[in-house]
């Protein structure tokens, strides 16, 4: 007989805060979670290679992702606006009921404003999964104008003014 182990990988997400003001941080937190999948009341197997993969909306600015475990090596260029651009996570390894979690943060620009943004993440395993149905989740947040308040004064202390003299 071969035996083979059972997960079954899960993907969760946020976005905070929700109304978003155009310039503003967007946070969006992915959590990643191996299920228990036992009728026992035991714990799955370890789900191996692990990878977070999330679908950025278009016209943000990307500021970072950090996962809680592993890497994120594809990821935009920081401050770059993307446009239909990825950032993928290997997590590792993930025990039976544990979670790992990639925090991402973006700055929606100008041209998102009024709008909704739509960001959807998947996770992935090498290992025999139970369910794949579960392996996809999005987030929809809205953006509103940014807030302006620009104040200028001018004042001139030396009057009058002679021609050729300075002001200030």
């Amino acid at each position: 007989y071969t035996v083979e182990g059972r997960t079954d990988v899960t993907v969760a997400k946020n976005f905070t805060p929700d109304p978003v003001r155009a310039g503003q941080d967007v946070t969006y937190v992915v959590t990643a979670t191996n299920l228990d999948v036992s009728s026992g009341g035991g714990t799955p197997s370890t789900a191996a290679n692990v990878t977070v993969t999330d679908d950025l909306p278009d016209n943000v600015r990307f500021i970072s992702a950090t996962p809680s475990a592993g890497t994120c090596g594809t990821q935009p260029v920081a401050n770059a606006v993307t446009s239909g651009d990825q950032v993928i996570c290997n997590l590792g390894s993930l025990a039976g009921d544990a979670q790992a979690t990639v925090t991402i943060v973006v700055q929606p620009t100008n041209v998102t404003r009024g709008s909704l943004l739509r960001n959807t993440a998947r996770v992935s395993t090498s290992s025999f999964e139970t369910n794949m149905a579960n392996n996809t989740a999005f987030v929809e947040g809205t953006v509103q104008p940014p807030v302006l308040d620009i104040l200028v004064n001018k004042d001139d202390r030396v009057g009058p003014g002679l021609v050729g003299q300075t002001t200030t």
